[in-house]
């Protein structure tokens, strides 16, 4: 979100997942704050170990020093930018590219379709429906 995409992507998903798992993280330089470098590092490093996973952490964060976050939760904090919209379902606000684009699932989800056929038939292939039965 802070540089207008992902920082790992590929319109192939396969190649997405081994992206995240092997690519470095390039932050351009000059693309952000320092501060803000860091929390991204922090948030996405792959140890466990030093990977930013508290809210504690996160807050303590220096990209979150000004944020007021008692205020913050009370929603007493003005958002600094309110987009006007017309209603419920006014897309107004969305680019006309995506909203061109045609939904769809992708190969990942295929792949996960066809591993919970084969599981519900290891789990459940001896059970049966007989509606006569259970009638």
């Amino acid at each position: 979100m802070l540089l207008g995409g992902p920082p790992f992507h590929s319109d192939n998903v396969e190649e997405t997942f081994e992206l995240i798992i092997e690519a470095p993280l390039d932050i351009p330089a000059g693309s952000m704050s320092d501060a803000a470098a860091a929390l991204v590092r922090a948030v996405l490093n792959r140890d466990p170990e030093l990977r930013l996973e508290t809210a504690a952490k996160l807050r303590a964060q220096p990209w979150f020093a000004d944020v007021d976050f008692p205020r913050l939760l009370r929603k007493e904090v003005r958002p600094p930018f309110v987009p006007a919209v017309a209603g419920d379902d006014d897309t107004s606000n969305v680019d006309p590219a995506f909203l061109r684009e045609r939904p769809s699932l992708s190969d990942a989800f295929d792949e996960v379709e066809e591993e919970m056929a084969d599981y519900e038939e290891d789990v459940f292939g001896a059970y049966c429906f007989d509606e006569d039965y259970a009638g």
